[in-house]
């Protein structure tokens, strides 16, 4: 699969949606996996979401959650061991269809090297470190692949911290913001760059305090928010559109990009 520059994304119109495995694809395959990522790609995923944070020796590996033992029998924090030690713990699988070599840590590095010609959307973790910390070390290990990735965060301090040349989403924040007032307020601002990228819910959950009561409901996209957020050329990627119907309203809303968990479901589109 060649790689797909995100830079030229915005200068032709895509007939169907850019399809993101998200984590690697992890209701295919033990997520951010060798073998997930090999399987994405198998599946035709035209991108794929990875998380990283950092090893003891400020190595950024891919692994999404705070403690080893979600996904291993191995308890700890990521960042009480170092990336030899790291390597060497196998990751869960209820399946015994794996080569247990597969389900091991990887190293970003490993991947940009393993994976030469192909996209990456990463989403850095915290847990222990801090902004400028990670946004330093992740500078370093990718600055030599800007031009097929994009840095993906819910943490704007975070994204404010990146080198100014690495390519990444707006902030959430923001993009909530801008979200909310589209779909309720029925408001629209103009963006002062261009080309902006956007990544947010398929569907959002929002709660308002309604005088002594909470009200909870669930705002999805339409025709009039995604023209709001493409009105100076916007890119929309949206989380969470694992099914072929939501894969169809992105279609006829010209969403740009999708994230899903199980990339299989889309590989004949």
């Amino acid at each position: 699969m060649k790689k797909l520059l995100f830079l030229c994304l915005c200068s032709f119109a895509l007939a169907n949606p850019i399809i993101i495995a998200e984590k690697a694809g992890f209701k295919d395959a033990p997520e951010n996996s060798l073998i997930a990522l090999k399987l994405a790609l198998k599946n035709k995923a035209d991108m794929i979401h990875i998380s990283v944070q950092l090893s003891k020796d400020k190595k950024l590996v891919l692994y999404h959650y705070k403690d080893l033992s979600v996904l291993s029998d191995k308890k700890g924090k990521i960042s009480e061991f170092d990336l030899k030690e790291l390597k060497k713990i196998p990751l869960h699988t209820k399946e015994k269809i794996y080569n247990s070599d597969n389900l091991r840590i990887l190293s970003l590095d490993e991947v940009l090297k393993k994976f030469p010609e192909n996209s990456f959307i990463i989403e850095p973790i915290l847990n222990d470190s801090n902004e400028k910390e990670m946004a330093k070390i992740l500078y370093e290990s990718v600055q030599k692949d800007l031009e097929r990735i994009r840095i993906y965060s819910k943490n704007d301090k975070l994204l404010l911290s990146l080198n100014e040349n690495v390519p990444k989403f707006a902030p959430y924040s923001k993009t909530f913001d801008k979200f909310l007032k589209a779909k309720i307020c029925r408001t629209c601002e103009t963006e002062e760059a261009p080309k902006t990228f956007y990544a947010f819910d398929f569907e959002k959950e929002v709660k308002i305090l309604d005088e002594e009561n909470e009200k909870s409901f669930k705002l999805t996209w339409d025709e009039e928010a995604v023209m709001c957020f493409k009105q100076n050329e916007g890119e929309i990627f949206l989380f969470n559109a694992d099914s072929t119907e939501a894969y169809e309203k992105a279609k006829n809303l010209n969403i740009d990009a999708i994230f899903t968990s199980k990339p299989s479901l889309f590989k004949d589109n």
